[in-house]
Formats: C-alpha cells, structure tokens, sequence
C-alpha cells in the first residue's frame, strides 16, 4: 500500500539525514531509529489489528498515541527537508559554513526533534476536541421568497468510532441542534466501523433534529464499513439517506430541491455508482437545487446541471497546514471553504471529526457549518416602492 511506501521512505530520509550523523553511541541511534520506525509504520500495524486501517478497534488513547507518533516523525520530515534546503542555499553566500554549522548542530537537531512532537501533540489535542461553527451567509436567485433566511446546518465527516464515540458524538450533534436549524444535511463519513461495533456510539443521531428533517448522502467510509448493514443502521436512528435522488421542501406554494448522489467508492464493493442525471430526475432549470457530493468533484458538471448549491467534506481540510496543498492537488483544486464554480455555490466542509489514521489538526480546525440561504426576489420585492394609498 502506497501509504506504507511513504512511512518507509520518510524512516530513511531521517535516519540518513537526521539520526546516522548524530554524535551518540550506535545503541541509542539504533534505539532512536527503531522508534522512528514503528512510528513510520503505524498504519501497517493498524492494517493487521481488529477493525483494520478503516476503522482501528482499539482504545481511543492508543490511536491518539499511534497518530502521535506517525504525525510526529512527518512534520520532522518535512522540517529536515526544510534544513536541507536551507544547506543548499547557504553554499550560495558568503561566510554559508557558519550558517551550515549551526543547522548541523545537535541543539537544531533536538529542537527540530521537541517541536515536531510538541505541535502534533496539540494536534491531537484539537482533532478530538469539539467542532467550531462557521456561519456563512449566501443569496441565491433561484430561491424562492419563502425560503429567505432558510437555516441549514452542514455536518460531515463525522467518523463516529473508537476515537470519537458516543460521548463526542452526543455533544457535537447537542451543538449542532441548539443551532436551531431548518434543515441538517450530512454528506457522508458519519462512521467508522461495522454496526454492530457502532452500535452505542451512533445513538445520539437519534436525537438529532430539525424543523424539515436530517437527510444524509453517503462517503467513501461507509462503503469501506458495510453500506448494506449500514443503511439498515442508519433507519434505527432515524437517518434516512439519498441514495442518487432527491426531496422538495414545500414552503406553502414554494418548493426546493435537496438531491444527493454516491460515492466513487461504490465501484470496488459493486454498488450504484454517482448519477447526477438520476439524482436529478423531476427538476428542471428553475429548480433551486442544493447537491450532497461527500466529495467536491465534478463541480462544473454539477454547475451545468442547474445545481445552486453543492455541499461537501471528504478533504478534512488537509488537517495539516502546508501540508493540505497535497489534498488540494487530489481534489481537483478544491480544499476547504466557500467556492464559486460557474453559477453554483460549492461549500466544502473541513468535517466534525476525521479517521483514526491520522487523528492531528495543525491549522486546520474541525468545523459545523450553518449556512443561511437569501433570497434575491425576496431582496428586491422589499426594496420595490410600496404601492400608493388610495
């Protein structure tokens, strides 16, 4: 597996450049470099332990201390990199071997050592702590007058597992309802793990509510976990799922549509793959249509397709600052925050919670998103000139 690859080929970058040249005694390098090791390796042990990469069955301290570890020797590697590239240019200026002197020294190296393991154990800190709420405000001009002001709240990536169980899941969805929402739309990734694994952590979703219901979309997670099993489990707690469709919202004679589609890891397990064009069915062009997408993809498609607003997750915002340019680089461009894709409005989530293979935010907060839709007709019937008395 290609994350394997990249654990083995960070352990040796730093074992060369960081740990061989060190001035220790070759017991406390070998020591060092077989700590080094098993922490590049943790998503191989993962992999071999019960529940898997997916959805690790172990004690939420151990996949704390596991991301730990393998967050840790990453932000070392990249900063090494960072030295390294540092060396390079001081071969460039005069008096560069003073330079080059002090970015060899074994204090450097401690401090490089102490600040990777302290930033990402912080990070660890904030991936488990509770969301923060983004508010966001849009105006749409297919929006009916009636849904001027309309409240949605946006979860996704919620991940319910051993690392974030019940305890978590009921305070992030108490803040979410005390929101006071009209509508909640969760665009996949709720879980991790089979049902019967879940099955105490995923009871809070029961009390989860709004004035027009919870509707979900699925993710590539809950593929990976059982979908079948899962979309029985999801009807227990009252979660009903799109599945390549859409609902309207009936505002008296006013009407929106809430359409969501599959996730491309349908393919490997040969379920319904993404259909925009099934997901669509019954609307036309005056349709003000929100799209659940778990993951931001085929925007301009969607944009052509009369889509208004698309929400998704899947990216958690890249977690790592800097970092995260990678995950923007396998999105299509798209990272986090609001984007404008043609005519359509695309929110992309940073997600509630995350995996437990790789459980640290550095910069990259968790989020619940309350986005209020504007009307444009409604703005410019309450800025027309009152009729004259009579």
């Amino acid at each position: 597996m290609l994350i394997h690859l990249v654990g083995l080929l960070i352990f040796i970058y730093i074992y060369v450049r960081l740990i061989r040249p060190l001035p220790l005694r070759w017991w406390f390098k070998l020591s060092y470099a077989g700590i080094v090791l098993i922490g590049s390796q943790v998503h191989l042990i993962q992999k071999l332990l019960p529940g898997g990469l997916a959805a690790p069955e172990l004690p939420g301290w151990i996949v704390m201390t596991m991301g730990w570890a393998y967050a840790s020797i990453m932000v070392l590697a990249i900063a090494l990199l960072l030295r390294d590239i540092l060396l390079a240019l001081s071969y460039t200026i005069d008096k560069g071997d003073r330079i080059r002197r002090a970015l060899l020294s074994p204090l450097n190296s401690s401090f490089m050592l102490m600040f990777s393991t302290f930033v990402c154990a912080v990070g660890v800190w904030r991936a488990v702590s509770f969301p923060n709420v983004s508010y966001l405000e849009l105006e749409f001009d297919k929006l009916p007058p009636a849904f001027d002001g309309y409240r949605i709240v946006h979860l996704t990536d919620l991940h319910a597992s051993r690392l974030l169980p019940e305890s978590w899941l009921d305070e992030t969805l108490r803040i979410a309802t005390h929101l006071n929402p009209d509508l909640v739309l969760i665009t996949g990734d709720l879980i991790d793990g089979t049902p019967q694994n879940r099955h105490r952590d995923i009871r809070p979703f029961k009390s989860l509510t709004a004035k027009d219901g919870v509707w979900v979309s699925l993710g590539n997670h809950e593929y990976y976990s059982g979908v079948d099993e899962w979309l029985q489990a999801f009807k227990e707690v009252f979660l009903p799922v799109l599945i390549n469709e859409n609902i309207r919202i009936v505002r008296g004679s006013d009407e929106m549509v809430i359409a969501a589609i599959t996730d491309p890891a349908a393919e490997r397990f040969g379920k319904e793959m993404p259909d925009i064009d099934k997901a669509l069915t019954g609307t036309n062009q005056n349709d003000m249509i929100i799209l659940m997408s778990h993951r931001p993809t085929d925007t301009k498609k969607h944009a052509k397709k009369g889509v208004s607003l698309q929400l998704s997750g899947h990216t958690h915002g890249g977690q790592i600052i800097g970092v995260n340019l990678l995950t923007k680089l396998a999105n299509q461009g798209h990272l986090m925050g609001l984007y404008q894709i043609g005519d359509m409005y695309l929110y992309l989530n940073r997600g509630a919670g995350l995996w437990g293979g790789l459980p640290v935010r550095i910069g990259v907060e968790s989020e619940i998103a309350l986005i209020t839709l504007r009307s444009t007709k409604a703005k410019a019937e309450s800025k027309s000139p009152s009729a004259p008395e009579q």
